[in-house]
């Protein structure tokens, strides 16, 4: 809810660039802390909410995407047409935008929960990645946008790729995340000694925190 108000704020001229660029697109972030944060945050509350559920959680989703994530959309969608605010970038600077992108995300669990069905034979695997979500997360991240070294095609092709182009950029990200968390899986098979284990995920997670915050 209020970030239309941080957006209000000039915070170059006030901040670091380093602590700036978390709270501002003017410096050229895509994904500051407003309004970005409430998707984590709301996901969160989504996961902790499905696991109190005693009953069905596949119901339960299902219930709450269907009809949340309509309601979300539909609410958002009229709410945008009825307010004044001219030029400004719904999906940007607003609460509306969050809720219309919570809507669809949420209908998008539901409609995929109906597929489970038919995907039993991969559960193992769907589990392990859904477990890895946040390093699959900030992979995808180095990959789409590079880093403070290297720029990708996130920055250099901006809205520049063919729909074919687009695809296989993202089929190809897909593979290079979910590939590295079954080498990952691996190493960790060949690994026994917890001392060495211990050591390589220290280390992997200070050169992320390092890739992306440096």
């Amino acid at each position: 809810m209020a970030t239309p108000l941080v957006h209000r704020i000039a915070w170059y001229e006030h901040l670091p660039s380093l602590l700036a660029a978390y709270v501002s697109y003017e410096g050229g972030s895509l994904f500051p802390i407003f309004p970005f944060s409430a998707y984590m945050l709301l996901g969160a509350w989504l996961g902790c909410w499905l696991t109190l559920q005693s009953g069905d959680r596949i119901r339960w989703l299902r219930r709450v995407g269907f009809l949340g994530g309509s309601a979300l959309v539909l609410a958002g969608a009229l709410v945008g047409m009825w307010l004044p605010i001219g030029e400004v970038d719904l999906y940007r600077y607003t609460p509306i935008g969050v809720g219309i992108r919570q809507g669809v995300a949420l209908l998008f669990l539901a409609t995929v929960s109906l597929a489970l069905p038919l995907l039993r034979s991969a559960q193992s695997l769907l589990v392990l990645f859904g477990k890895q979500a946040l390093v699959v997360y900030v992979l995808h991240l180095l990959l789409l946008f590079g880093t403070p070294w290297f720029d990708s095609i996130g920055r250099t092709h901006f809205k520049m790729l063919s729909l074919g182009e687009g695809l296989l950029a993202a089929a190809a990200i897909v593979v290079a995340t979910l590939g590295s968390i079954l080498v990952w899986q691996r190493v960790r098979s060949v690994v026994t000694q917890p001392s060495v284990l211990r050591v390589l995920r220290v280390g992997m997670a200070v050169a992320l925190a390092y890739l992306l915050l440096a």
